[in-house]
């Protein structure tokens, strides 16, 4: 028994569904074996505990059928879906879980990791912080910058940091979406007018193109939500470069030698010159 698909995802959201397709492999000689066709294969679906959070086999009503498999030949078993929820149709809480396709007869198995993100009751008074940062004054085009992502308590009252270590935040920056940290710390209380850096995100330079660059920070049901437009100027280095083109640099010591003692003091200035056939505006 191998899970042959699941939903190529690496994270899952409340409102997925994860589609699941399995297979029997006969490695062996011809064989029949036991199938109940009112559910063939099932899954469950397990917390980070090892806790059955879900159970499939309630839509197996003890029906019974022989299905022949010869040798190499494949069984394939499609349609297997999760929409993320518990057996009393509750989505579960965020973190990871372990999805097993059982094949309900014969109990023959496979099951896969997911990480999954649903949505978490946030205390409303607190907020996040973005806040953008690089090398220089002026975000140009082609360069990395750092996105800061922090915890805000704008009150006048401690607050109890939620206990949900499963939630993450998911960046949505211009079009691509990815899931990032935790969307707490593991301290107790965030306190009145505190700022807790929760983590930074590295924006690579083949995102930062001349014009706005839209950015957004959320959880799932956006509880915690900030988003921040940044105005990328272009780098003008090809402008640069040809008003550069035909001057010529010199540096001019003040003194009458290049030759200096302990005490002097190298004073120097730059020397422009125009060599080329027009006028340069700087």
């Amino acid at each position: 028994m191998q899970i042959d698909e699941a939903s190529a995802k690496d994270w899952y959201q409340q409102g997925d569904i994860i589609t699941v397709s399995a297979n029997i492999i006969n490695d062996g000689a011809f064989q029949s074996i036991d199938n109940d066709p009112s559910c063939d294969v099932i899954l469950q679906v397990l917390n980070a505990n090892d806790e059955v959070v879900y159970d499939g086999t309630t839509s197996c009503r003890g029906q019974s059928q022989n299905i022949d498999l010869e040798n190499g030949e494949i069984l394939q078993f499609e349609g297997l879906n999760w929409d993320l929820k518990d057996g009393l149709g509750t989505y579960v809480p965020s973190g990871q879980y372990t999805i097993i396709a059982v094949h309900s007869a014969t109990a023959l198995s496979d099951e896969v990791q997911v990480e999954i993100q649903t949505s978490t009751e946030i205390p409303q008074q607190l907020e996040l912080v973005l806040t953008v940062s690089n090398r220089q004054q002026v975000v140009l085009d082609d360069q990395n910058l750092i996105l800061g992502v922090s915890l805000y308590n704008p009150s006048k009252d401690s607050i109890a940091m939620p206990n949900d270590s499963g939630c993450k935040l998911i960046s949505q920056i211009a079009d691509i979406t990815e899931l990032q940290f935790p969307c707490f710390s593991e301290q107790d209380n965030i306190h009145s007018g505190e700022q807790i850096l929760l983590g930074s995100i590295l924006i690579p330079a083949f995102q930062t193109v001349s014009g706005d660059l839209n950015i957004e920070i959320f959880n799932v049901g956006k509880a915690l939500t900030q988003s921040v437009i940044v105005d990328i100027s272009q780098s003008g280095i090809i402008d640069v470069e040809e008003r550069a083109a035909g001057l010529q640099t010199d540096i001019i010591l003040q003194a009458n030698d290049n030759l200096f003692s302990e005490g002097e003091l190298l004073q120097s200035s730059l020397l422009l010159t125009n060599v080329g056939e027009s006028e340069k505006v700087l």
